[in-house]
C-alpha cells in the first residue's frame, strides 16, 4: 500500500472521528441513564513503550497520577478516586474539563452519586490529617489479563497489539506503584518549590525503564516478565505564572499515559506505545500567557534516557496549549526534535515528533478526543535495517460517563508504520514489513467503591500490509487480526 492510500485510510477515520462530535452533543441532550517494543530504531535492538492523562472532573491536578504531561487532560470522568490538587495541571498546561459543579456526581439525574464518601488513603491511615502538610504520597495496584480468539497463551500471544499486555491467558500484576511528591504552587503570584518521586514494580516496570540509552534504571528487571522503574525523579521551582522542571519526568507527548488511573482503557494505543517517547531527562520551563493560553519549552536528553546521556541526544521539547472561554474546549500541540542519539548505546539517528490533540466536553458526562501523531527519523547509519523510519496516525475518543459508578468508552486508531521499523518486537514480527494497523476498541468502567476501578474491554485488531503479524508462533506471524477481551483492577491507596 502506498503512502497516498495509506494517508486516505487515515483521512477517513479522521472524518468519521470528527462526525462523533455532533452525535455526542445530540446525545447528551438526552436523558441520562438511571443507575517491549518497537519504537524508533534502536542500534542493536528495538525498545517499547510511552504516554499523558485522562482526569477526574477536574478544577484539580491529579497528584496521585501525577504527570506532567497534562496538554490533553480530558476526559473527566475516570479519576474520581483520586486526590486531587487542581494548580500544577492548570499552572502547568492550562487545560481544564470545563465541567462545573453541575456535571458533577448526583447530576444528570445521577442515583449513584458519591456512594463511598471519598476515597481511602493510606497516609491519613498512618499519619491522619495534617495542617499544612503538603507533600503527599501513596499510590496503587493494578493487575489483569488479556484472552485472544487465536488461541495463543504464550508470553507474546497478544503481539504486537499488546505493549503492555503482549502475554496472554495470564493474570499478571502490572503495577505495584508508589509515590511521594509537593505540588509548586503560586496562584499566579509568588513563589513555590515542589519535587516528585515515582517508583513501579510489576509486568509493566520493564517498558517503563530508561531504555533509549540502557541508562538509570534498565538493569532493573526481577525476571520473567516482571521488573522495576523510577519513571519520575524531578523538582520543580515556580514562579507568578511560570515554572521549571528539573529531572526525569513524564512526556508532554500524546493522550495516553504509563499509569494505568490515568487511562480509560487497560489496553494501549499503537501511537502511544509504539510511536511515542514515555520519559525525558532535561529541564523544561512554561509559562501561562493568559486564561486561554499556555506555553512550554525546554531541552532533554532524547527519549526515555537516563541521567549519563550515554547515546550524547539533544532534542527541542515544547508545546503549546489553547483553552477556550468556557475550558470546555483544548486544543494541544507539542513537538520534540532534534539529535536522537549516536547509537553508541540505543538509540540512534536525527528525531522529529509531533502530536496534536483535541479535547472537548460536552453536557452531562459526554467527552471527545483526537489525536494525531507525525514522527520521522533519519541519518540512521548503515547497517541497521532502515536509513529511516516514518509513522504518523490518528485515534479517536468517545467517552461517556453514566454516573459516579459506570462509564463507557470507544476507541478508535490507525497506525502507519511506514518502513516496518516500529511494530516488529524484537524479531516477534519480520522487520521491515510496512504496513497500517487498526484497532477499535469498546470498554466499561465500574467504580464500585472510591478506591476500586475495574475496565472491561473488547478489542479488534487487523493490519493491511505485507505478511501476518498478529498470532506470532516461533517468532513469525500468522493471522492479520486478533480480537480479544481483557480486564484489569485498579486499587488505589
Amino acid at each position: 500500500m502506498n503512502k497516498m492510500s495509506s494517508y486516505g485510510h487515515g483521512l477517513t477515520i479522521l472524518a468519521a472521528a470528527l462526525m462523533w462530535l455532533p452525535a455526542a452533543a445530540a446525545l447528551s441532550a438526552l436523558p441520562a441513564a438511571q443507575s517491549a517494543s518497537g519504537r524508533p530504531y534502536h542500534e542493536g535492538d528495538v525498545p517499547y513503550y510511552e504516554g499523558e492523562i485522562a482526569a477526574e472532573e477536574m478544577e484539580t491536578f491529579d497528584l496521585q497520577a501525577g504527570f506532567m504531561s497534562g496538554d490533553e487532560m480530558f476526559p473527566a470522568i475516570l479519576n474520581s478516586s483520586l486526590p486531587l490538587d487542581h494548580s500544577a495541571l492548570n499552572h502547568h498546561w492550562g487545560c481544564d474539563s470545563g465541567c462545573g459543579d453541575s456535571q458533577g456526581p448526583g447530576s444528570c439525574g445521577d442515583p449513584c452519586a458519591d456512594p463511598c464518601g471519598g476515597p481511602w488513603r493510606l497516609q491519613d491511615a498512618l499519619i491522619g490529617c495534617r495542617e499544612g502538610d503538603r507533600i503527599e504520597w501513596g499510590g496503587w495496584i493494578q493487575g489483569g489479563l488479556r484472552i485472544n480468539d487465536q488461541g495463543n497463551t504464550t508470553q507474546v500471544g497478544n503481539a504486537p497489539s499488546g505493549g503492555f499486555t503482549n502475554a496472554a491467558n495470564e493474570f499478571h500484576l502490572h503495577q505495584l506503584w508508589i509515590y511521594a511528591g509537593r505540588v509548586a504552587e503560586t496562584c499566579g503570584c509568588g513563589t513555590d518549590w515542589g519535587f516528585r518521586f515515582d517508583y513501579v514494580f510489576g509486568a509493566d516496570g520493564p517498558d517503563t525503564q530508561a531504555s533509549g540509552d540502557r541508562g538509570w534504571d534498565t538493569e532493573w528487571d526481577a525476571g520473567g516478565q516482571y521488573g522495576s522503574a523510577v519513571p519520575q525523579l524531578y523538582f520543580e521551582a515556580a514562579w507568578n505564572d511560570g515554572y521549571m522542571i528539573v529531572g526525569h519526568f513524564f512526556t508532554p507527548m500524546g493522550y495516553e499515559v504509563v499509569p494505568a488511573p490515568g487511562n480509560f482503557f487497560f489496553t494501549h494505543s499503537y501511537q502511544q506505545y509504539y510511536g511515542e517517547p514515555f520519559t525525558h531527562t532535561g529541564v523544561l520551563f512554561g509559562y501561562q500567557l493568559n486564561d486561554h493560553w499556555s506555553v512550554k519549552a525546554g531541552y532533554t536528553l532524547g527519549w526515555d534516557s537516563g541521567f549519563n546521556n550515554a547515546n550524547d541526544a539533544h532534542t527541542f521539547l515544547g508545546g503549546v496549549t489553547w483553552t477556550s472561554q468556557d475550558e470546555e474546549t483544548c486544543l494541544s500541540y507539542a513537538v520534540n526534535a532534534g539529535r536522537f542519539g549516536d547509537g553508541s548505546v540505543a538509540n540512534v539517528g536525527d528525531i522529529y515528533l509531533h502530536s496534536v490533540v483535541l479535547s472537548h466536553v460536552f453536557g452531562c458526562g459526554w467527552t471527545a478526543v483526537i489525536q494525531h501523531d507525525l514522527g520521522i527519523q533519519t541519518n540512521i547509519p548503515l547497517p541497521s535495517p532502515a536509513d529511516e523510519a516514518e509513522w504518523y496516525g490518528v485515534s479517536a475518543y468517545l467517552l461517556k460517563q453514566i454516573n459516579s459508578c459506570w462509564s463507557a468508552g470507544a476507541r478508535l486508531e490507525w497506525f502507519r508504520d511506514d518502513r516496518g521499523t516500529l511494530v516488529n518486537l524484537r524479531g516477534l514480527v519480520p522487520a521491515l514489513v510496512a504496513g497500517d494497523y487498526y484497532e477499535a476498541t469498546l470498554g466499561l468502567n465500574w467504580k464500585p467503591h472510591a478506591n476500586l476501578t475495574l475496565r472491561p474491554e473488547l478489542r479488534y485488531d487487523w493490519y493491511d500490509g505485507a505478511g501476518s503479524p498478529f498470532d506470532p508462533v516461533g517468532g513469525v506471524g500468522t493471522a492479520n487480526s486478533l480480537f480479544s477481551f481483557a480486564v484489569d483492577l485498579i486499587v488505589t491507596f
